[in-house]
């Protein structure tokens, strides 16, 4: 079954503390159709640590490490998994290296920590589409087209086998849908190996655009979204496992 990941993040202290109450109030039928990412650009170690220990206390098992710097690594004592991202861009942008160095020294520090599983670490190539996002910004991210994505999509995936999979970003925040790149989510789908995930995050505000990208086999990743609309957390979950 293809589930939805909540991501909260550290950043926002108020509003992922609003997403965190409705969580736990709906943890029966979360768990069944949600897991739950954190992670944030600006968050310390200690604060994502934070909340991915209050996710352990309270029970909630798919806990996941996003992590954007190297010392986010030390939060993974937490986790039940770490995602690993390879940052899939390449663009002039002065950030761009730099965040390439952070994920190599990310991935060589989860390593050193954590030599056996769990946590299980779990590697992903990271495709951000365009620079209008916070996370765009952050990784000098420059505006894509879909051959460009799907050519990258395709060398990651032949270069590394044993991948959990692909993750196609917006952008946190972003004003566009990541449903309105729905061609290139379709062809990502079709070259990714069925064995492996896709997800799909960025601009998602409504459950029928969760729907859709489950129907096209896309794991949505949402976040903004809770953040202003908590209720929708439960709404969605609803509607999710009522098409279980």
């Amino acid at each position: 079954m293809v589930k939805f990941s909540i991501l909260f993040d550290p950043d926002k202290y108020y509003l992922t503390a609003r997403m965190f109450e409705e969580t736990v109030k709906n943890k029966e039928i979360l768990e069944k159709v949600c897991d739950f990412w954190v992670g944030g650009t600006r968050a310390s170690s200690k604060d994502i640590s934070f909340w991915l220990k209050k996710l352990k206390e309270y029970g909630f098992e798919e806990r996941f490490l996003f992590p954007a710097k190297p010392s986010h690594a030390f939060s993974g004592k937490y986790a039940k998994y770490i995602l690993r991202p390879e940052l899939l861009n390449r663009t002039p942008s002065l950030n761009n290296p730099i965040v390439h160095l952070f994920t190599k020294m990310g991935k060589a520090a989860t390593m050193v920590l954590y030599p056996s599983e769990p946590p299980f670490k779990l590697d992903f190539g990271y495709l951000i589409l365009g620079p209008e996002s916070s996370v765009g910004k952050f990784t000098g991210a420059a505006k894509i087209c879909d051959e460009y994505a799907l050519e990258r999509i395709k060398k990651y995936v032949k270069a590394n086998e044993k991948c959990h999979g692909i993750y196609i970003e917006s952008g946190s925040g972003a004003k566009v849908s990541i449903t309105q790149r729905s061609n290139l989510l379709k062809k990502a789908r079709e070259v990714v190996p069925s064995n492996k995930v896709v997800y799909g995050g960025g601009g998602i505000k409504s459950i029928g655009e969760v729907l859709f990208l489950m129907e096209l086999g896309i794991h949505p990743v949402i976040g903004t979204h809770f953040e202003k609309n908590p209720k929708d957390i439960y709404n969605f979950a609803r509607e999710v496992y009522k098409r279980a």
